[in-house]
């Protein structure tokens, strides 16, 4: 059985930078009756240093969903600058994060090292550990999660939707 589901926010609890909605609130309270929850996430500014990585939102963290939706959603405009950003800088991972985000950090500080700081704070084994995200792509923020060892079940779509 598993100890512990860990989410992702934006995208997958709720709407970009939106509180959660009172059904998915109410939801999360029941499974915290059986299982241990965690979240890893960030928000903030059109460029803002979240202490483990820089993200620059083309739109602005604040800007409407609506519009989030409609930028860039077959990833070419950000998949250019993230080729422009590897090309500058190989000394960071560079990996496409939300609907707009571009998210910069040393290597190594991503999903997978939040995974692995849970696993040892909380001494459960990556099997017992199931991580929900709707970026499990290859080259977006939430694929770390899934090549750290855990379960991983995407979830795209959910709150991206017109």
């Amino acid at each position: 059985m598993k100890s512990l589901i860990v989410f992702d926010l934006d995208g997958t609890l709720g709407e970009s930078k939106a509180p959660l909605d009172s059904e998915t609130s109410a939801l999360l309270h029941d499974l915290l009756e059986i299982v241990q929850v965690a979240v890893i996430s960030g928000a903030g500014e059109a460029i803002e240093d979240r202490g483990s990585q820089i993200t620059y939102s083309a739109l602005g963290q604040q800007a409407p969903s609506a519009e989030k939706n409609q930028w860039d959603p077959d990833f070419a405009k950000r998949q250019k600058i993230k080729t422009a950003l590897d090309a500058a800088n190989p000394v960071f991972s560079i990996r496409l994060g939300g609907l707009t985000s571009i998210d910069v950090t040393k290597p190594g500080v991503d999903k997978a090292y939040g995974i692995r700081k849970l696993r040892a704070i909380l001494g459960i084994s990556l099997r017992q550990m199931t991580f929900i995200g709707d970026a499990l792509f290859v080259g977006e923020n939430d694929c770390p999660a899934e090549q750290a060892g855990v379960t991983a079940i995407p979830v795209r779509g959910l709150f991206n939707a017109e």
